[in-house]
């Protein structure tokens, strides 16, 4: 919609970044021509400066050469000041594009993580079906389906539906995420009704819409899940174009190399800054992680698959490729949980002499480096503790309590020469012990049990809305009917914090 931009008028410098994306994309459609004026000032300077080169000494300048300086700006330097300009305007916007995607990115990369349950995908569909597939805690593929949004009482439709319903009730699945492509308004009402009908008892079903499928007939898809068939693959944001993610302005419109060195730079901020389970992550995933390429995290990949979990963060040294340069980059960001070994179950019950567990080390489920385990040591062994003990709760109290107490804190620090930064970050660690992902700290997914519709709202209706995306000019907020509204940043209270919304236009 380029209405706004019809006889659009302004001085460069304050034509927003996001209009100037907006022109650009009009003119390669040719639904908008643009034209830059140049002050008239700058043509008679540059007249001046001319005519004093080509007069040398002489006291004017004839018709003929006053005309050619004429035609030489108004058929040259015009055309290329104004290109000029434009593109350096352009640059400008498309580094404000870039900031405003990789902001976006970094919020949607740290929201906060469902853990620990299965969970159910719907792609939306009206004649082929819409196709689930529930993946377990895991993450591997439990079961794969169709069901169809047809008549409920249809014979066929209910055998369908009742297979669903059994899946999910035998796999303790409670949240739902459905795909927000074609059909996506009536499968959220599907599930809906269904929700209160009770058709998922004893469960309390929830859903949320979003958005992956470009992920299902790439590359990366067809590697991933190989025997599967695409139209029941979806995956995480990081395994997708950065293209196809749906945030910032105009990503469509930037140079693909630039958009993908943000997105890497992105990813491993967020990579790096949360942690990445050694024993379950992804090789998309693990790429990511400081030290680590394509190629290294491959062989990370086949060496457990073929050789089974990590039980210590020093069994990655076994792997070709990676030497002690690489391993000393890297495992500082890489966790080994050891209640999360197939075996270790039981870990903090077991005896603490059975061989069979002395290869696993306590602190590797912390952010803390191998090079400072020798220090952690130290302040175990003051409080007559080992890395073991750190499993209990009981013993990880005794390291935090000794750590309030800065008398004796600051003792330590002084009889064995460590500063109190690194005391203060190894307590902190202990402290967190098995819950430390940072993500638990923001706002995770929007889940609900019933749909809104267009017609269904009325003026003073209160919603419960998510932002999906900022940009300069305002935010594009999901109030579940099915098209994100844009509030505007005029429409933005910061003193009240509140936001109000008013239809201006449906497209």
């Amino acid at each position: 919609n380029f209405a706004a931009y019809f006889d659009f008028c302004k001085y460069l410098k304050a034509i927003k970044a996001h209009q100037i994306l907006a022109i650009n994309r009009g003119v390669s459609c040719a639904f908008l021509k643009k034209m830059i004026t140049l002050p008239l000032k700058w043509k008679s300077q540059f007249v001046t400066v001319c005519q004093e080169k080509l007069r040398k000494g002489k006291k004017a300048i004839s018709e003929i050469e006053r005309n050619a300086i004429e035609k030489c700006f108004n058929e040259i330097a015009d055309k290329y000041l104004c290109r000029c300009l434009w593109n350096n305007a352009t640059k400008v916007a498309e580094m404000e594009a870039l900031e405003c995607f990789s902001r976006n990115l970094k919020d949607m990369l740290l929201v906060k993580p469902l853990k620990g349950c299965s969970i159910l995908g719907i792609d939306p569909g009206f004649a082929a079906g819409c196709k689930y597939a529930m993946i377990s805690s895991t993450g591997d593929v439990i079961d794969t389906g169709k069901i169809f949004l047809r008549n409920p009482s249809q014979k066929e439709d209910q055998v369908l539906m009742k297979r669903l319903c059994d899946l999910m009730v035998q796999a303790k699945c409670e949240n739902i995420a459905i795909g927000n492509g074609t059909g996506s308004q009536q499968t959220q009402q599907l599930i809906s009704d269904l929700i209160k009908s009770n058709f998922f008892a004893p469960l309390s079903v929830k859903f949320c819409e979003a958005g992956s499928s470009r992920y299902s007939i790439s590359k990366v898809g067809c590697d991933d899940l190989p025997g599967l068939d695409p139209i029941y693959r979806s995956a995480e944001y990081i395994k997708i174009d950065p293209k196809h993610v749906g945030i910032g302005m105009y990503q469509h419109d930037l140079a693909k190399t630039e958009l993908k060195a943000v997105r890497d730079s992105v990813f491993e901020e967020c990579v790096s800054f949360v942690g990445v389970n050694l024993n379950t992550c992804s090789s998309q995933l693990l790429q990511h992680v400081s030290g680590l390429g394509k190629q290294k995290a491959e062989a990370i990949i086949k060496h457990r698959a073929k050789l089974g979990q990590f039980r210590n963060r020093k069994q990655l040294l076994q792997i070709n490729g990676i030497g002690q340069h690489v391993y000393k980059m890297c495992c500082g960001f890489l966790r080994i949980y050891a209640a999360e070994l197939n075996e270790q179950r039981q870990i903090g019950t077991l005896k603490r002499k059975d061989s069979k567990y002395m290869d696993v080390d306590a602190l590797d489920a912390t952010s803390i480096h191998p090079e400072t385990y020798e220090i952690v040591d130290k302040l175990l062994n003051h409080l007559k503790l080992d890395r073991m003990d750190l499993l209990r709760a009981e013993a990880r109290d005794v390291v935090v309590r000794f750590g309030k107490n800065g008398e004796n804190l600051a003792k330590f620090s002084d009889n064995y020469h460590i500063d109190m930064d690194t005391l203060n970050f190894i307590i902190s660690n202990i402290e967190k012990y098995g819950n430390d992902d940072i993500r638990d700290d923001f706002n995770g997914w929007t889940f609900v049990e019933s749909v809104n519709t267009f017609d269904s709202l009325s003026v003073g209706s209160i919603l419960i809305g998510t932002v999906r995306n900022i940009a300069p000019f305002g935010a594009f907020v999901d109030i579940g009917i099915n098209q994100q509204v844009r509030v505007s940043v005029s429409k933005i209270d910061e003193e009240r914090n509140r936001i109000s919304l008013r239809l201006v236009e449906t497209l």
